[in-house]
């Protein structure tokens, strides 16, 4: 586990592994691999794994198997909290095999945000290989004077197949008073852009999205969502469903929900 902690007007970043552009074979975790920041002054990072890259090289992890705990977990008392359980900030992953927990969890006590992603594929070239879930990938964000959102996986890029035997979930809640806060929760989300591509998604399990605002603003929730991306057929003998709660603005909830000009189905 890593931890980091800031007092001042500084950022607090904690690692469990930090890959910064070399290369990682298999990745089997049988315990806890962890990441903690906190800042009282400035930006909190909590990332279980993170996978990075250099201006010459890619960062390499050739696949990661996970019957433990991987977690990210956040927090500011003046600014934004942000919880990674897996980041592929820049580099390749190859499959990911989860029968454990893989959880990201961000709160924002002042005025920033609070987000948290379980697994968060960041943009461009950057690549994720298939994901096959038997345990839980967790997002969860919360914000006390703004908005708060949760992630079970979020993908910027490209990223294979999925299959679920157990429960990805994003939980976004809101205490703010301002009307314009969002609770968002989303199990999975598909970033925008036509080039954002994820395989076939196969759920046997539970896909679900839980927004909550608890304050003045909107909630809103998706149990998958495709922002103007493409993904490929979804056979669900499960549960996908998102649900959401207590908004004093809109509340809105969707099992699937596919954006305009998005595309589902080979």
């Amino acid at each position: 586990s890593g931890e980091g902690s800031s007092s001042g007007s500084y950022e607090g970043v904690g690692y469990g592994i930090y890959n910064k552009s070399g290369t990682i074979g298999d990745i089997t975790n049988t315990g806890t691999i962890s990441g903690k920041g906190s800042s009282s002054g400035s930006f909190g990072y909590g990332y279980g794994i993170y996978n990075d890259s250099n201006d010459e090289e890619m960062g390499n992890i050739t696949n990661i198997k996970n019957i433990g705990i991987i977690s990210g977990n956040s927090s500011s008392s003046s600014n934004s909290g942000s919880g990674y359980g897996i980041y592929n900030k820049s580099g390749t992953i190859g499959d990911i095999t989860n029968k454990g927990v893989i959880s990201g969890s961000g709160v924002a006590s002042g005025n920033g945000y609070g987000y948290g992603y379980g697994i968060y594929n960041d943009s461009n070239d950057k690549k994720i290989g298939s994901i096959t879930n038997k345990g839980v990938i967790s997002g969860e964000g919360s914000g006390s004077s703004n908005s708060g959102e949760g992630y079970g996986i979020y993908n910027s890029a490209k990223m294979g197949n999925i299959k679920n035997i157990g429960i990805i979930s994003g939980d976004g809640s809101s205490s703010a008073s301002s009307s314009s806060s969002f609770g968002s929760g989303y199990g999975i989300y598909n970033k925008s852009n036509t080039d954002k591509s994820m395989g076939n998604i196969t759920n046997i399990g539970i896909i679900n999205g839980i927004g909550e605002n608890k304050g003045f603003g909107y909630s809103t929730a998706r149990g998958i969502y495709n922002g103007s991306g493409t993904i490929g057929d979804i056979t669900n003998i499960g549960v996908i469903s998102g649900l959401g709660k207590k908004g004093s603005k809109n509340s809105s909830g969707f099992g699937i929900y596919n954006d305009d000009n998005a595309k589902i189905g080979n």
